[in-house]
């Protein structure tokens, strides 16, 4: 079977919030063991910033022996903003597939911080925001002051 399955997450229409941590997977029976993944900030990719990138049958840099016919890995977005998720093949700048992403920043997800980050050992999510102990605030808590800090989602 030389068909190409290349998908992201479970959410069909591709739009994710911003630090959701979707699976990218593949199922390619014809790749080769230098088969790569990049992930580009931007509407197309010979325009835009490279993100990151790996080959598929290690998941780092550096190609394994053997080729990877299926699997799957978390990509993590750190902005709202448009992406391309390639399958490239062969070493080469020969895209097989294309995923495009859209990510949407806490506001329009309607979700603050602390879903996805914690709040640290001096505070407690509350409804989506960080409720930092007295003497602390800042996104995780981290940091002292003299008041209790609400920390919401920018």
């Amino acid at each position: 079977d030389c068909s190409l399955g290349f998908s992201i997450g479970t959410n069909h229409s591709n739009t994710f919030c911003i630090y959701e941590q979707p699976e990218v997977q593949w199922n390619y029976q014809d790749g080769t063991r230098t088969d790569w993944f990049g992930m580009f900030y931007g509407a197309y990719y010979d325009s835009a910033i490279s993100v990151n990138w790996f080959y598929f049958n290690s998941l780092t840099k550096n190609p394994a022996g053997q080729k990877s016919e299926f699997g799957s890995a978390p990509v993590y977005f750190n902005k709202p903003g448009v992406y391309e998720i390639r399958y490239f093949t062969n070493d080469q700048f020969i895209s097989l597939a294309v995923i495009s992403v859209t990510v949407l920043d806490f506001t329009e997800c309607g979700t603050a911080h602390c879903t996805y980050k914690s709040c640290g050992q001096y505070g407690t999510c509350d409804n989506g925001s960080c409720l930092c102990e007295p003497g602390h605030f800042w996104e995780n808590c981290s940091l002292g002051c003299s008041e209790l800090s609400i920390l919401t989602s920018r």
